[in-house]
Formats: C-alpha cells, structure tokens, sequence
C-alpha cells in the first residue's frame, strides 16, 4: 500500500466501521474549506470512495441541517464570480450548472438586488422631430426578453 507521498507503508487500510460516519466527517471537512453545492458534493464523496447511497444520505443530512444549500450557495458564487472575477453571467450561469445549481437568480445578483418592474411606456407628443429612430420589435422580441428578462 502506497501513503500520501507515494512511498510503501507497508499497512493494509481497515476497513471503515461505520461508513455513514466517516462520510458525514469528510463531508463536514471539505465543507470546512469552501462551500459546496449539494451534487457537487455528493459527486466529490462518489470519487473519493463511498458508495452512492452512502453520499446521497451524507449530502441529504447536511442539506436538512442547513450546511449545504444549493440557493445560498449560488448566490455567494455568483457574487464572487461576477465582482470580484468580472465573469459574464453566461459564464456563471455555464459554471453553476457543471456543478448542479439551477440559479434563476444570477441576473438578478449582477448590480440590482431589487425587483424589476415593468417597462414605462410613455404616450407620444405630435409633431415633428428630428433625430428619431426607429427600432424593429418584432425580430428583436426574443433576445429582448432573455436579455432584459421582460
């Protein structure tokens, strides 16, 4: 058996007591370090060897007792990414997603913490003006409403 720097150590690994134990420890400690989101979580445990029903339960019980949450989670990444990194927001929305979150939200964290009302609509003044522009709506419309999210 090779120790953590490559060398024989010469002792066999026992066999873990209680594996749910174990889990919920090295779960607690990675969740220490940083946050987690809750798939990514579980997915890290698979990897480091225990068993998927195993994980599962290890993520469902740190998600009950409110040490993992998937929105919180989102919110500090986004905040992170998009202050501090200047990350688009399709970047962060990608990245959020390869880590299991669905984050409605991340337009929303870009600058305005406010909710959005809807647009102002002005009544037109006759007469005539100079400088004025005209804007095609109906092939703009979809990219419109994903955009400003109308």
């Amino acid at each position: 058996m090779t120790g953590r720097r490559g060398r024989e150590t010469g002792r066999a690994t026992p066999a873990p007591e209680n594996p749910a134990a174990e889990s919920y420890a090295r779960a607690l400690r990675m969740i220490e370090l940083r946050a987690y989101a809750a798939g990514e979580l579980e997915r890290r445990l698979r990897q480091k060897g225990d068993a998927p029903d195993i994980a599962a339960a290890t993520v469902a019980r740190l998600c009950d007792s409110g040490l993992v949450n998937d929105a919180q989670f989102a919110r500090q990444f986004t905040r992170s990414r998009l202050l501090s990194r200047g990350a688009s927001v399709r970047r962060v929305e990608q990245e959020l997603g390869r880590r299991g979150v669905v984050a409605p939200s991340v337009r929303g964290e870009a600058g305005n913490d406010e909710p959005q009302q809807g647009g102002l609509v002005l009544e037109p003044a006759p007469g005539l003006y100079r400088n004025v522009m005209v804007f095609d709506f109906k092939s703009l419309y979809p990219s419109l409403i994903r955009t400003f999210q109308i």
